[in-house]
């Protein structure tokens, strides 16, 4: 009788579970083992910067799952609190630290889930990245008013969640991007987002560097130094990857191919510990999102079983919403000789809205009409009209200048801002 297949999933999180049940689904008899370094699985990463406001008030309110339950209702057994320390590629073996012991287990398949992490120091000033148990002791300080003012160190989407959080908390807050804000996104995007955090008394101090803390406990920066009480530290995270040797991108983030599957035939990737390869431009990317560390696992865990896959679609779609205000974005958002794009604006993001202010939409083609990407912006709904758009891309205009859009007084207008760009765009293409 042959023995049952082993697959080793390193990670117990977005991309390592949906890999263990998606495999479990599709072959019960499979032997899965989920190894995750934490003490607990299946939490809300993105989740964390509303600890800081009282919005997220426990971990129970961001864990999903517990071990138990997922092995109960998925399948794969799950061992908490192992590190993995060493992969031996050659012998298919997993060395692990488990309470104090080094431990092994041995795999036919590997998928590699093991996310990514905040890189930290240590400094004269409290200081926090975004990970749960750092944001929870950061909103006991805010509580017990010991912070009254923080600099968020990144203008990235955790930078600008963390600085709005804090504000709703009754915190001041200044953010320091060494570039600028929302790199990747258009100048007109950015100008707008950052008029509405200077509403809400936010200071922004763009290409500016953190140069540390001074003795006296003050944060110097390249245009100064700025008074504080803490830090909150949100410049992007690395891959932890460190335990294997495999083919890798520039940050250490594991290369796959479409079906998640690496350099090693017989080991897989997903989640924030792997780059993808971007469905338009075929280019590496690193994209460390829920969205895709769950769409990602699935594939891995099909891939490792041997099934066709589908492959994974990577288009860049991302929203954020401060407050208010949304943004997002899908596909490529860059104009070129062959690339081009419309704007349109709105001023009322539904015939009978109560909240003032600007809708905007940029699209952008091909030449020969075939939906390349959008952006939006303003105060209406980012993420309908990035569903939408990032379920068309690669098809021509007109299947969304004829889309069966629905509409409603208090949630459209008759012609929503995306049909209208469309439309717009298509005229252009014209008279080309």
């Amino acid at each position: 009788m042959r023995d049952r297949l082993k697959i080793v999933i390193i990670g117990g999180d977005a991309a390592g579970l949906s890999a263990g049940a998606q495999i479990k689904r599709l072959s019960p008899e499979t032997e899965v083992t989920v190894l995750e370094r934490k003490n607990y699985i299946s939490y809300s990463n993105c989740s964390i910067p509303y600890i800081l406001s009282g919005k997220i008030a426990s971990m129970q309110d961001i864990i999903h799952l517990t071990p138990e339950v997922y092995t109960a209702t998925r399948g794969p057994e799950v061992i908490i609190a192992a590190e993995v320390i060493k992969i031996n590629s050659s012998q298919k073996i997993v060395l692990f630290k488990k309470g104090g012991n080094v431990e092994k287990i041995h795999y036919d398949r590997l998928i590699i889930a093991s996310g990514a992490s905040y890189a930290e120091a240590s400094y004269s000033l409290p200081s926090f990245v975004p990970v749960p148990e750092q944001f929870f002791n950061a909103k006991k300080m805010i509580d017990d008013g010991g912070i009254k003012k923080a600099l968020v160190i990144g203008g990235g989407f955790a930078g600008l969640e963390t600085a709005l959080e804090l504000q709703e908390a009754g915190v001041g807050a200044v953010i320091l991007e060494g570039e600028r804000i929302l790199p990747g996104y258009s100048d007109d995007l950015r100008t707008d987002t950052l008029a509405y955090l200077s509403d809400r008394n936010i200071e922004i101090y763009e290409n500016t560097l953190f140069h540390g803390v001074s003795q006296d406990g003050k944060a110097r920066t390249s245009k100064g130094v700025v008074e504080c009480d803490a830090l909150f530290v949100c410049t992007g995270v690395l891959p932890n990857t460190d335990f294997i040797d495999i083919a890798k991108v520039k940050n250490g983030a594991i290369k796959v191919n479409y079906r998640m599957q690496t350099s090693d035939e017989h080991i897989f990737a997903a989640g924030d510990c792997a780059s993808y390869i971007n469905t338009q431009t075929g280019l590496n990317e690193y994209r460390p999102m829920g969205t895709y560390a769950n769409r990602a696992g699935v594939i891995a865990g099909e891939s490792a079983l041997g099934f066709a896959s589908r492959g994974l679609k990577v288009f860049g779609s991302q929203v954020l919403k401060l407050g208010e205000f949304q943004i997002g974005r899908t596909g490529i958002t860059r104009s070129s000789e062959e690339i081009i794009s419309e704007k349109y604006t709105s001023h009322k993001a539904s015939a009978l809205d109560a909240i003032a202010g600007e809708v905007n939409v940029r699209l952008f083609s091909s030449r020969k009409g075939i939906i390349k990407g959008c952006e939006f912006w303003g105060h209406g709904d980012a993420l309908r009209r990035i569903y939408l758009l990032a379920a068309l891309l690669e098809t021509p205009l007109s299947s969304l200048i004829d889309a069966d859009l629905p509409y409603s007084p208090l949630l459209s207008n008759v012609k929503d801002v995306i049909q209208v760009a469309a439309l717009r765009l298509n005229s252009k293409i014209a008279v080309i």
